[in-house]
């Protein structure tokens, strides 16, 4: 069973501060994480060169998409779940549109 969405925020936080089984262990899931080359959610919006280290998941209609955004100004932790819904909206989207919406207050130069 997965943990539900705020835990794997959660687990994130704990990942980028070196606390998942040793820092170098949590170092190098983080490396793992950057392979992650999908860019259809957390990254949709962002430049290119902003490094995200993120994992991303469906299971039909529903889309996910959690990870660690690395700012200038600070390392953010996004962690979005959506059902896509029978009006059209995709989850993928929506995903993306919340993580745009959350860098643009952190880092607004971070945006395509």
């Amino acid at each position: 069973m997965s943990p539900p969405q705020g835990d794997m925020g959660s687990i994130l936080k704990q990942l980028h501060a070196g606390q998942i089984v040793s820092p170098q262990a949590s170092a190098a899931m983080i490396e793992m994480l950057k392979l992650c080359n999908d860019r259809r959610m957390i990254p949709r919006d962002l430049k290119p060169d902003i490094p995200i280290a993120h994992k991303i998941g469906s299971s039909g209609r529903i889309k996910g998409d959690v990870g660690l955004i690395f700012l200038p100004t600070g390392p953010l932790v996004v962690s979005a779940f959506a059902l896509a819904s029978g009006d059209g909206v995709r989850g993928d989207e929506a995903i993306a549109e919340i993580a745009r919406l959350a860098v643009e207050v952190f880092s607004p130069k971070s945006i395509v």
